[in-house]
């Protein structure tokens, strides 16, 4: 970024603020295919976002809270994350040549989105405030976060990963998706400990049972929350599941019986 952006002193981050501070002029949700669009327009921007109810938004008023939804956010903070790579002056802003590759700098804006959308600085302040230890991050302090930063559990997982690398903790927390009736990993958050006894996903999108062989078949069809206990290389795992919603969409908690985490305590 050429332009520091608000201060932000709690999450979520007030993403009008942030539109301002880039001139943004408009900002309003349209009908349309893509979940958002940039337009240069003299001195400053618009940015639309796909709704079913074609309406313009008070950019000048703080972020009203769930306005948006955890998507259209996204799609806002990713276009957002676009202006930086345009020239702004009195006239339209004219893209740089930072990056010429289109998919490099759809993969740039969509990283600097996910920091915008949840800043390490205030990510670190809920560890400290809420758990005081960031050992105790565990799949109800993600639900939690998920709230605080009105972001996708994808984009919460995602930076507790880059913020909490180096977490010693024998547990692993990941996102499970439903595709066409089979269970996939789509993001997932890996303590050190655990690594010596399960590797993370080669990548997104792997089938559980290609990435996972002992886990239990039928854990993802369980409605409800639902654990296993199982046997891998001669450790106990400790495997709970939480629901996310319709979707069929699900939280894992893998813990190391023998060295096992403690718990956020929130519920």
């Amino acid at each position: 970024p050429t332009r520091a952006l608000p201060i932000c002193t709690s999450p979520p981050t007030d993403l009008n603020a942030v539109a301002r501070n880039q001139r943004v002029r408009r900002l309003g949700l349209r009908l349309m295919i893509h979940r958002g669009v940039l337009v240069p327009i003299e001195g400053g921007f618009e940015v639309f976002l796909r709704d079913l109810k074609p309406k313009d938004l008070d950019i000048l008023a703080p972020e009203p809270h769930d306005l948006l939804t955890t998507r259209q956010r996204h799609a806002f903070a990713h276009e957002l994350a676009h202006t930086y790579y345009y020239r702004v002056s009195t006239g339209v802003p004219r893209p740089t040549d930072e990056v010429t590759d289109y998919r490099e700098l759809e993969n740039i804006c969509d990283g600097a989105a996910r920091r915008l959308l949840v800043p390490a600085n205030l990510l670190r302040k809920e560890i400290a405030s809420k758990l005081g230890d960031s050992e105790r991050i565990d799949a109800a302090f993600i639900r939690a976060m998920k709230v605080s930063f009105h972001a996708s559990y994808e984009v919460v997982i995602n930076r507790i990963s880059v913020v909490e690398s180096q977490n010693a903790f024998a547990r692993c927390i990941l996102l499970i998706r439903r595709d066409g009736g089979e269970a996939r990993v789509t993001a997932w958050y890996f303590g050190l400990s655990i690594l010596s006894v399960l590797s993370p996903p080669k990548e997104r999108y792997q089938p559980v049972r290609s990435w996972f062989a002992e886990f239990p078949e039928d854990l993802p069809n369980v409605s409800g929350i639902a654990e296993r206990e199982i046997r891998r290389q001669g450790r106990s795992l400790l495997i709970q599941k939480f629901p996310l919603g319709r979707r069929g969409d699900s939280l894992l908690q893998v813990d190391d019986l023998a060295h096992r985490a403690p718990s956020s305590g929130l519920s």
